[in-house]
């Protein structure tokens, strides 16, 4: 039995090592005393597919000041299909330019539409989208207190 679980400890730290391993590559190889290279590429912007449609809804969140607010948290709750048998729930996080993608969203909901609500803190926002009234399109959502 000790044999056995010797085993499992050894697999669990290659397992570990490998992980750890993989992390650095996708890092770049950068370790802590490295400086970061003198050009940062704009960080792409976050896809979220709810896989149950085509269209797309690209969202920018900004502070009552108009500045893109940066790991905002973007959710929606999906009611489509024949009498709304259907439902998705869908989380995502805005990046450095606020923005954030939703793709696969229904061409059709189910008694729309859809809200998006935006929160950062005690900031909150809310965006109303009807795919009938536009498949692919933008949105803004500014943050404010909660409560307004």
């Amino acid at each position: 039995m000790a044999n056995k679980n010797g085993l499992l400890w050894c697999a669990a730290l290659l397992l570990l090592a490998g992980m750890s391993a993989g992390l650095d590559a996708a890092a770049g190889g950068q370790t802590a005393g490295q400086a970061a290279p003198a050009a940062v590429p704009a960080k792409q912007v976050p896809v979220m597919d709810g896989e149950a449609g085509a269209c797309t809804l690209e969202i920018t969140v900004n502070d009552a000041a108009g500045k893109p607010v940066y790991a905002a948290e973007v959710k929606v709750h999906l009611v489509y299909g024949f009498h709304g048998i259907k439902k998705l729930d869908l989380s995502a996080f805005t990046n450095e330019q606020g923005r954030l993608n939703f793709k696969g969203l229904p061409a059709r909901v189910y008694r729309g539409p859809m809200e998006f609500l935006a929160k950062k803190e005690q900031l909150t926002g809310v965006a109303k989208w009807d795919p009938v009234d536009g498949c692919n399109t933008k949105q803004t959502i500014v943050l404010g207190a909660a409560g307004r």
